[in-house]
C-alpha cells in the first residue's frame, strides 16, 4: 500500500488453497482483486468452481484472460 497499489490480479495454481487464501488476505487489506480464471487451476474442476464462487461471494472480481481490461495493465 506504500506503493500506491490498489488492485492485484491473481493466477496460479491451486485455486482453492493458494490463489484462493492469498486472494482473502489481499480482501482483508483493502486491496481490490481480480482472479484471472483460466489462468488457474486446481485438483478438479469442482473444486476450482467452489474456490471461484467462495471469491466473488468474498466481493473478488473474476475474469478471463482475454478480458478487456487485461490489455490496460
Amino acid at each position: 500500500q506504500k506503493m500506491q497499489v490498489k488492485k492485484i490480479y491473481f493466477a496460479g495454481v491451486k485455486t482453492n488453497v493458494c490463489v484462493k487464501s492469498t486472494i482473502v488476505d489481499a480482501i482483508k487489506h483493502d486491496y481490490e482483486t481480480v482472479l484471472v480464471e483460466d489462468c488457474c487451476a486446481a485438483a478438479t474442476q469442482t473444486k476450482h468452481s467452489a474456490a471461484i464462487d467462495e471469491i466473488k461471494g468474498l466481493g473478488g472480481k473474476v475474469i478471463n484472460s482475454i478480458d478487456k481490461n487485461l490489455i490496460y495493465l
